[in-house]
């Protein structure tokens, strides 16, 4: 009983949002219930940053591994969420919020993906070692892109962002589609197997 009711209950409710979608008719009770999950979502944002704020603070409290980056990162959920409730839109639609966002987030995060550049570069060095063909192509296409993105690649040579742009317009945007079908077809193909209880791991067992 644990698991049928569960079951019975994703089924009707998935069967119900795939006729739903062909029908007009029931527009309005499907707009209902996906308010309903938008609600849903909202408590589980709500349990997720309770659990966050609870790991973080006993990670404080034990004085355990980076507990330093454990107080900023609750001094600034604090300090970020009063600014956005508290704030309030100037004449020209600027607020604090937004200032928090650009000065202090956007740099920050400008800062650590400037970091994972040299990173990315050495892992592609080592990804793209040439032995096969597929390699090399990887390792050509790599090297137009990267330099193509950067000033220095067109002071180089002024087609590199040109070159870069045809790469990522036509090779890349294609490979992109593709794989961008083939996790629809997966989220399709998982959906049924939860709507007629083929895929029951939701509920907490594999079986």
């Amino acid at each position: 009983m644990k698991r049928n009711i569960p079951l019975l209950i994703t089924f009707c409710t998935g069967i119900f949002f795939v006729i739903a979608f062909f029908a007009p008719a029931l527009s309005d009770i499907s707009d209902a219930g996906q308010r309903g999950y938008l609600v849903i979502a909202a408590f589980a944002l709500l349990v997720a940053i309770l659990n966050l704020l609870m790991v973080h603070s006993s990670n404080v409290y034990r004085q355990g591994k980076n507990w330093g980056l454990s107080v900023v990162l609750i001094f600034f959920f604090f300090f970020t969420s009063i600014v956005g409730f508290l704030d309030k839109a100037d004449m020209d639609g600027t607020t604090n919020f937004s200032f928090v966002y650009n000065f202090i987030y956007n740099p920050l995060q400008a800062t650590m993906f400037s970091l994972l550049a040299f990173y990315v570069s050495s892992a592609s060095f080592r990804a793209f070692r040439i032995k096969t063909k597929e390699a090399t192509l990887m390792m050509i296409a790599g090297f137009f892109v990267m330099l193509g993105r950067v000033p220095i690649g067109s002071a180089i040579w002024d087609q590199f962002p040109t070159v870069q742009s045809w790469i990522m317009n036509y090779f890349a945007t294609g490979a992109m589609r593709a794989i961008t079908i083939g996790v629809a077809i997966g989220a399709v193909s998982m959906s049924i197997k939860i709507i007629f209880g083929l895929e029951r791991a939701y509920l907490g067992g594999g079986d």
